[in-house]
């Protein structure tokens, strides 16, 4: 009897390590295409670094950046570009992005060409990296220098 309680717990433990295996197989898939992300603060700046392998520039094909408090968007930018890294300032900011390879478009904030970002507020970035929503990295920061 205690033979068959045992390969009974083994055959139930090596389904679920199974499912749980082809479950991963799955998220890595999917998210294969997403950009790294690692942002590196320095004072009132934060640098978005997206550099594949820390010195070749990415794919990154829509960026969004966030005001968590509120709820809005402050600036995105999508596009068919490589870039390395971009910084952010507390204070003004150029609403358009320089490309290594290739070009972004300005969404938000439309018509105009600075936005704002201030101090004491926690701010989303998200970029994608291929088609689709899960191809996505993202993080949130504080400006509080």
């Amino acid at each position: 009897m205690a033979k068959l309680t045992t390969a009974g717990n083994l055959k139930s433990a090596a389904t679920a390590l199974c499912i749980v295996m082809v479950l991963l197989v799955i998220w890595i898939g999917l998210r294969w295409n997403a950009p790294p992300l690692r942002l590196v603060r320095t004072g009132t700046e934060i640098t978005v670094d997206v550099q594949t392998l820390g010195e070749y520039p990415t794919a990154v094909n829509h960026i969004r950046l966030s005001d968590v408090n509120q709820s809005a968007v402050l600036w995105e930018v999508q596009g068919d570009a490589q870039i390395h890294k971009f910084t952010l300032r507390m204070g003004e900011n150029p609403a358009s992005l320089c490309a290594d390879h290739g070009l972004y478009r300005v969404v938000t904030p439309e018509g105009v060409e600075r936005f704002v970002l201030r101090r004491g507020t926690t701010y989303r970035i998200e970029l994608w990296g291929g088609k689709g929503l899960f191809p996505k990295r993202s993080a949130t920061f504080l400006f509080n220098g």
